[in-house]
């Protein structure tokens, strides 16, 4: 038995959420990168890790952005560890992932 009067009515609201970034701009190399990471559910050192692994990429190819690189890059960043800096190959793949 519903007594009368105590019903209510549903009504669907709609809510505007502002976006994050109010103009659409769009992000920078590391700002994307982090984003990604985030989306994937990373952990924060996960993350951390991988902006200064890009960091030191990009510089090391003196500030060319990664998308103009290739494979051919890629290999002298990872012998450049090796030979100069003599990295161990568990710290050459951790370059290598991020």
């Amino acid at each position: 038995m519903i007594a009368r009067g105590t019903a209510r009515r549903r009504t669907l609201r709609f809510v505007h959420i502002s976006p994050a970034r109010p103009d659409d701009t769009p992000l920078t190399l590391i700002g994307e990168l982090r984003k990604r990471v985030r989306l994937r559910h990373y952990s924060r050192r996960t993350e951390t890790a991988y902006v200064m692994w890009t960091r030191r990429f990009v510089r090391f190819h003196h500030k060319r952005h990664p998308r103009t690189l290739g494979s051919d890059d890629v290999r002298a960043f990872l012998s450049d560890l090796a030979i100069r800096l003599q990295v161990s190959a568990s710290t050459q793949n951790q370059a290598l992932a991020g």
